[in-house]
This record gives C-alpha cells, sequence and structure tokens, in this order.
C-alpha cells in the first residue's frame, strides 16, 4: 500500500518529518477511536513512526498477503500488519533493539517494497 502526503503540521509531533507530495509505503494500519493511522519510515534514521491518515492521499490500495489483523478484546481498536510483528512484545523487542527483531522488522520492510516495487530509501 502506497499513500502520498498532501499536508504537513509542524505543530504536530512527528508531523514534521512528512515531506509534502512524497509517496510512503505503509508498514500497517492502526484503526483505532481517535481515527486512522498509518505506520510508516519518514525518517533517515529509518524507525517506524504511526501517522494520522488525514495527512494522505492512496496512491496505492494493494494491501500485503503478508498482513495479519489483531483485535483488541474491547473490540474499540484494530491492528493490521505483517503477522511477525503482532508478536506479543515484538515493538518493545525492536525498540530495543534486539537483534533478531531488528532484521524480522528489515524483511518484512523489505517485503511489502518488493509487493509495491518501492525503493526503501
Amino acid at each position: 500500500m502506497l499513500i502520498r502526503c498532501v499536508k504537513a503540521d509542524s505543530a504536530v509531533q512527528g508531523e514534521a518529518w512528512l515531506s509534502v507530495g512524497q509517496i510512503y509505503l505503509v508498514l500497517g494500519l492502526y484503526v483505532m477511536p481517535k481515527g486512522l493511522m498509518y505506520r510508516l519510515i519518514t525518517s533517515e534514521l529509518g524507525d517506524p513512526a504511526l501517522h494520522s491518515a488525514s495527512f494522505f492521499e492512496i496512491v496505492s490500495g494493494k494491501l500485503s498477503r503478508r498482513w495479519g489483523v489483531q483485535i483488541d478484546d474491547d473490540g474499540r481498536s484494530a491492528v493490521i500488519e505483517p503477522m511477525a510483528w503482532l508478536e506479543n512484545g515484538f515493538w518493545d523487542k525492536y525498540f530495543d533493539g534486539d537483534n533478531a527483531s531488528v532484521a524480522i522488522f528489515s524483511s518484512e520492510v523489505k517485503f511489502l517494497g518488493d509487493e509495491e516495487d518501492y525503493i526503501i530509501r
């Protein structure tokens, strides 16, 4: 799935890293009571972050065949992203620098990019 940034608001935390007109590879979808969020890589550091869908338009709505869904117990939110990332504790391990989690993340990002013929920068 690919999206294009149509607006950015430097007053919103994290949104200053967005570039209007830039196309981003969607790594995951987060459906929450406050709205839809996309997991993207938007900085040169290469770390993923969540960004409000209100800043984007869809360029390619193709869903990855590697994605799975996890719905919270209360049924109010859902996460759609690669199955390997849905494992309990994955993101904590990734951000703690766990080598195996970082390798899994990189492998899945490459797969998602390949599905869309998107070159990861």
